[in-house]
Formats: structure tokens, C-alpha cells, sequence
């Protein structure tokens, strides 16, 4: 009778710590704001005029973070129904921001081509296909750093062609660095270079925190390059077995300078939800159950599609896998309740 009255008592602790958490059914993956929202429901009905409208105000106000979000957002929709941009692109050849968005939707393809199959099952004339399309994409992508000065988006587009295309690393560092002078603190950017140092990518783990914390150090509190060194951890921690507990120290303080950025902003912003979603995955990881559980309840209503995406743990999508991991945490809070 002990063990059933146990078993129960745990059942009670996990549904009260579930009622604190949002609904699984009301969980959005990287919801766009409200004139955002409006700009995808034009393209998608074949209209670029809402889209051209935002992305211009966002280059006016210098908002780099969120255009690089709007634009990555954009071109991943347009990947079913790509028409709207070529034909916006070919329309007006002197627009800024709809030679951007074709060199984003160009490369976007070419990566989604490569990344359904795994690099140990593709066969060698789809790699062939990757490179040969993201070799097409050249010309546009040079149009597109052409008309945006000053604009650090069509340099990280820059990175993520270069190392498609495995080019040399100076190349890379020269994207980069118009990219970080354009904006030091440009998080796709200097997130990109995380990933291109990262072990992954043939750099080190070292390399890819020496990086992250480098720019993380300099940057100003509320800028989301602040949580680049747990993007780091993250990588490594799924990646390499062995360099966790050498390299545990340095996620450590991760966590800690991810958490302090977070903390910045109220429950459900938009602003730290990646933080959250990657904070809650960490401390999880480091049987930090309690600190999970508060990372996911910050995160409300709004999940990041990272570290989701990378389908840990495995499910039917980004979703699916935030509620699936979030409630095995709810689960081992409650089994170390009783």
C-alpha cells in the first residue's frame, strides 16, 4: 500500500507542477509578432508588399537581430512556394531587401536539399546538387551585399554560403568581419561563426567557446549574443561525450551569463526565448531539474525552434519535442519530491 500511496503522491506533485506550465496546445514555435504576421499572411497569398514594408522599416531602424530573423523566417516559408520572391526579385532589381531575401531563399534551398538526407546515406550526386545550387546562388548573393551596406545579413548569408561550399577559412573570417562591422554584436552572425569553429565544422570546442565568450563578454547586457557561449556548451554537449566533464566548468558559466540575459525580460518574450528553450535543455542536462522547470515555465507560451530542431529528444516536431522533454523534467521533479 506504501508504494501505491507513493506512486500516487507523485502523480499529484507532477499534475500541479504541469498546471503551472502552458498548455501543449496553446505552445506557438517562433510566433511572429503581430505586423510581422501580417507581412507572411500577404506573401503568402502572393503579395511582397506588407513583406517589403517590414523588412524595409527594420533596415531603417538599424534592427538587425530581428531582420535576420524575419528574413530567415520568410525564405523558410517560401521554400513550398518560392514563385513570390523570384518574381518580386526580378520586378525590382534595386531593391534591397528583395535581392536579399532571393539570396536567402537561393541558399535556404540548397541547404534544405542537403540537410533530408544524412552526409553517411546521400549519395555523392546530391552533394553534387548542394554545391552546384549553392554555387548558383553566387551572383544573387553578391547583388544582395552590393545594395544593403552597412547591413550584416547579407554577410551571414556570406558565411553560411562559404561553408557550404567547405571555401577557404579566410574567406569565412572575411565575411565575418564586414559582418562585425556592420554590427559586433549581430547575433546570426557571430552565431554562424560558432558553429563554423565548432568541432562539427572542424574546428575544436575550444575554438568555438574562445569565440563565443569573446563576443559574449563585450557585448551589452540585452543583446542575445549574450547567450552565444551555451550555444557553444549545447553544441558540444551533443556532439562529444568526452569533453563534457573537462569543458563542464565553461558551460557553467554559460548557464550563468544566458540566465542573467533572460532574466532581463518577462515571462513569454519573445527576446529570450531561445535563451529559455537552450537554458532548460542545459540545466536538464546537468540534473539542474529545478532550474529546468522555472527556464520552461518562463518560456510560457513561445518556444524557440532551437535547440528543438535538432530533433532531441526525437518527435514529430519542434513542438513535440519541447513538451515531451519539458514534462520528463516535470517527471524527475516529482520522483525527487517523494
Amino acid at each position: 500500500m506504501a508504494l501505491f500511496g507513493k506512486s500516487r503522491k507523485k502523480a499529484e506533485i507532477a499534475d500541479g507542477l504541469r498546471a503551472q506550465l502552458a498548455p501543449r496546445d496553446e505552445l506557438a514555435v517562433d510566433p511572429p509578432e503581430e505586423d510581422f504576421a501580417a507581412a507572411l499572411a500577404g506573401a503568402k497569398s502572393g503579395d511582397p508588399g506588407p513583406v517589403g514594408s517590414y523588412l524595409a522599416g527594420l533596415r531603417q531602424a538599424k534592427a538587425w537581430d530581428l531582420r535576420s530573423r524575419a528574413v530567415d523566417r520568410i525564405a523558410t516559408d517560401a521554400v513550398e512556394s518560392p514563385l513570390w520572391v523570384t518574381r518580386w526579385a526580378e520586378a525590382e532589381p534595386d531593391d534591397p531587401d528583395a535581392q536579399l531575401l532571393q539570396a536567402a531563399l537561393l541558399i535556404r534551398l540548397a541547404w534544405e536539399a542537403r540537410t533530408k538526407h544524412s552526409t553517411e546515406n546521400v549519395e555523392q550526386w546530391r552533394f553534387q546538387e548542394f554545391h552546384d545550387q549553392l554555387e548558383a546562388a553566387t551572383p544573387q548573393l553578391h547583388r544582395a551585399i552590393e545594395l544593403n551596406p552597412g547591413d550584416p545579413e547579407p554577410w551571414r548569408l556570406a558565411m553560411q554560403h562559404a561553408t557550404g561550399l567547405e571555401a577557404p577559412e579566410e574567406d569565412f573570417r572575411e565575411h565575418l568581419a564586414h559582418a562585425q562591422q556592420a554590427d559586433p554584436w549581430h547575433y546570426q552572425s557571430n552565431e554562424q561563426a560558432v558553429n563554423r569553429l565548432s568541432a562539427k565544422w572542424g574546428g575544436s570546442h575550444e575554438a568555438a567557446f574562445d569565440f563565443a565568450e569573446q563576443v559574449a563578454a563585450g557585448a551589452p547586457d540585452d543583446r542575445a549574443v549574450r547567450i552565444l557561449p551555451l550555444r557553444a556548451g549545447y553544441e558540444m554537449w551533443i556532439e562529444d561525450e568526452s569533453a563534457k566533464k573537462p569543458m563542464r566548468g565553461r558551460v557553467e558559466q554559460a548557464l550563468a551569463t544566458a540566465q542573467a540575459f533572460a532574466d532581463r525580460f518577462p515571462e513569454g518574450a519573445r527576446e529570450a526565448a531561445e535563451a529559455r528553450s537552450m537554458l532548460g535543455f542545459m540545466y536538464a542536462m546537468l540534473d539542474r531539474h529545478q532550474e529546468a522547470f522555472d527556464a520552461f515555465k518562463a518560456t510560457d507560451r513561445n518556444v524557440s525552434s532551437m535547440p528543438w530542431e535538432y530533433n532531441i529528444p526525437p518527435g514529430k516536431d519542434d513542438i513535440d519535442r519541447f513538451a515531451t522533454f519539458r514534462d520528463a523534467v516535470v517527471v524527475r521533479l516529482a520522483d525527487a519530491s517523494v
